[in-house]
């Protein structure tokens, strides 16, 4: 899940028997997903399971996208 699906029913998805969700945290070497904190703390409301993912660019340096994701 990221910003792009908009506003999520994460109680609705929960009930509907989703147990877990992975979230856009990061892209590149300085986009931070706008939705990442509501997105994980909401998720985690309802006892769903969480990742994060960095959503990797090839023309970024590998090291700049890590302390993106890490930060």
């Amino acid at each position: 899940m990221s910003h792009y699906q908009g506003v999520i029913d994460w109680d609705a998805l929960a009930d509907d028997g989703h147990d877990f969700a992975f979230i856009k945290a990061t892209e590149g070497k300085e986009l931070k997903d706008k939705a990442f904190l509501a997105n994980w703390t909401r998720a985690g409301k309802t006892g769903m399971r969480r990742g994060a993912y960095h959503f990797f660019r090839p023309d970024v340096k590998p090291e700049d996208q890590a302390r993106n994701f890490f930060a």
